[in-house]
């Protein structure tokens, strides 16, 4: 039993050293599974071979000796990475850029179209009715035959300007389209949200040579009411009149430095209209001290207007009412009373306005003095760290004579504060 286990022990040793050896003959070709089709199928491959450089061996060929090169491995080959435009198959993301600037585009051209047949179609309605108002329409001092549209100025793709002149008691009315802005997609998406409108404004120049009274006068939204006086510096010394008049818009106040010449202008008819096109009418603002800038005149008169959608006879009825006012404005004769408490509002508004200056100038003055000894103060700090024991005493009189300079200045700016 033992001879034959040693026997079969001795006779598979010799058969594994047979196979190692057959393993060894067949090391000389390589194995290609990339060619076979059937994984249980074996395709075998020769190595490369070298061609012989001499003449003489010219056809022969040698097969590869190095034993090194046959243990070796191939190497793997690292492709280099592309650009993602050579590769990616789809191009959304482009595509939808391309996409949105087509319609920021086409939004662009077709909203630039709709203003400007707006304002055509709002001009087409009321030219006759201007035409009876004013001597020349539509003629700013620089009519050209070749444009498109002479009688319209256009500043922008959402505004444009319309002249006219030559009227009684007016000497000049310049109307302001502030429409949407459609050619703006985003525009037009947040007017679409929130519903915005189309406005006009009037800037009449009234004629100085009737001598008009003296007064200022503003009928404007409640909402805003205090912002807006103080932006306009001519309505400071005015007061709220509200109270005394009947039948005004609830949304509106009545702001004004004479309360008799607010009676005679804003008469029973005009507050009535006023009423009944209270969505249109957004504001009024009259005055003999031109805060605007847009006129050299210091008599003006400006109007803001809704446009509504549909030029209807409510838009024309309005316009009507807007220069019955200004005749009425012309017409305003105040009495010596009235005169005096104007006169006397609008000093004192003027000396309040020199005692703000003055504060201001004084604030100014003190602020560039205390800029002043902060450069002096750095100054003699860096002087006494690099002064003698003996110098640096005298330094530090001087720099706390600073201090208390600086101390005393501070008080006199925290009195202009509080005055």
């Amino acid at each position: 039993m033992v001879r034959r286990v040693v026997l079969l022990c001795v006779v598979f040793a010799v058969l594994h050293t047979g196979q190692g050896a057959v393993d060894e003959e067949d090391s000389d070709v390589e194995y290609d599974k990339s060619i076979s089709v059937n994984p249980t199928k074996k395709v075998f491959k020769p190595r490369v071979r070298v061609e012989s450089e001499d003449d003489d061996d010219l056809g022969q060929i040698k097969p590869s000796t190095d034993s090194n090169e046959q243990s070796a491995e191939p190497e793997k080959k690292h492709t280099p990475m592309l650009p993602r435009w050579q590769t990616q198959t789809t191009f959304w993301v482009e595509g939808a850029f391309v996409g949105w600037l087509v319609l920021a585009v086409f939004v662009y051209f077709r909203g630039k179209s709709e203003n400007s047949k707006f304002v055509q179609s709002w001009l087409r309605n009321h030219i006759d009715f201007l035409e009876t108002q004013f001597t020349l329409v539509g003629d700013d001092g620089n009519f050209n035959d070749k444009s498109e549209h002479p009688r319209l100025i256009r500043e922008s793709p959402s505004m444009f300007r319309f002249y006219c002149s030559g009227r009684r008691g007016c000497a000049a009315v310049l109307f302001t389209f502030e429409l949407c802005a459609r050619q703006d997609i985003f525009a037009r998406i947040w007017n679409t949200i929130f519903q915005s409108s189309d406005e006009m404004t009037m800037l009449v120049e009234l004629d100085e040579r009737d001598k008009p009274a003296p007064f200022a006068l503003a009928m404007i939204p409640n909402a805003r009411h205090k912002s807006y006086i103080d932006d306009h510096a001519d309505l400071k010394q005015t007061r709220n009149i509200t109270q005394k008049f009947q039948h005004l818009p609830d949304s509106m106040v009545l702001f004004s430095d004479c309360e008799g010449a607010a009676v005679q202008v804003m008469s029973a008819d005009v507050r009535k209209m006023l009423m009944l096109n209270q969505k249109l009418f957004k504001s009024i603002h009259i005055t003999d001290n031109n805060p605007f800038g847009y006129s050299k005149k210091k008599r003006v008169v400006r109007i803001q207007l809704r446009m509504p959608h549909s030029h209807t006879d409510e838009s024309l009825s309005l316009l009507r009412t807007i220069f019955h006012v200004i005749d009425r404005i012309n017409d305003v004769k105040l009495s010596e009373k009235d005169v005096k408490e104007v006169n006397s509002m609008r000093e004192a508004a003027l000396v309040e306005q020199k005692k703000l200056e003055q504060q201001q100038l004084q604030e100014e003055v003190a602020r560039k003095k205390l800029e002043q000894r902060r450069k002096e103060r750095e100054q003699l700090e860096k002087r006494i760290e690099e002064a003698t024991p003996e110098n640096r005493r005298k330094l530090e009189q001087k720099l706390q004579q600073l201090q208390d300079g600086k101390k005393k200045l501070k008080k006199q700016k925290m009195q202009f504060v509080s005055i």
